[in-house]
């Protein structure tokens, strides 16, 4: 049973990473201009006058592309996270994909991560601010760290437990094949009296 909440903690948590991943890249304010009063996305800029696709605004530089596929293999890749979960929980399963599991979720943070990075390096904040897209990403990024390490003590957790089980399932079988031989044992003192 605690094994089965454990499990449903670890999807929720990986839900809301994709939540707050979808938010923060989808959103318009990672950056907040103050000297011309707009604010910036990965995907539009937008001001008093309304927004527009950055595209149409300036000549987009190579990192912020960079940027935009690492956020979306982050996104893509929680997804399949939750799909593999999912699977994982409805099937028993071999500990070894909850490992795998949890190692996929530190792969999508490290994209995150990456992708914020970047941007923060690259963008130029003399007169501006960060806006709360941005924060959000890095919650996010956050987030997962936090949710790695939950699914990686449930993976340990689970791995203990197969043992245990692989444990006891040989002791078993090996006392059965005891008794099986000690019953032809006296099968066979019986047929030689």
């Amino acid at each position: 049973m605690h094994l089965l909440i454990w499990r449903t903690v670890i999807i929720l948590q990986v839900i809301s990473c994709v939540i707050l991943s979808i938010i923060s890249v989808s959103t318009h304010s990672w950056v907040y201009t103050t000297d011309r009063y707009e604010h910036r996305g990965l995907w539009k800029v937008c001001s008093h006058e309304g927004c527009l696709d950055i595209e149409k605004q300036i000549n987009i530089p190579g990192w912020l592309y960079m940027v935009r596929a690492l956020t979306c293999l982050s996104i893509i890749l929680y997804i399949v996270i939750i799909v593999y979960f999912l699977s994982i929980c409805m099937f028993v399963i071999h500990w070894n994909h909850n490992f795998i599991a949890s190692t996929l979720i530190l792969i999508s943070g490290l994209f995150m991560f990456i992708a914020l990075g970047l941007y923060t390096r690259n963008i130029n904040i003399r007169n501006s601010k960060w806006g709360w897209s941005y924060m959000v990403g890095w919650v996010g990024f956050f987030y997962s760290l936090l949710t790695f390490c939950i699914a990686f003590v449930y993976s340990r957790m689970v791995s203990k437990e197969a043992r245990k089980f692989i444990e006891n399932y040989v002791e078993e079988q090996q006392a059965l094949e005891d008794m099986r031989e000690e019953e032809e044992e006296n099968d066979e003192r019986a047929i030689a009296v």
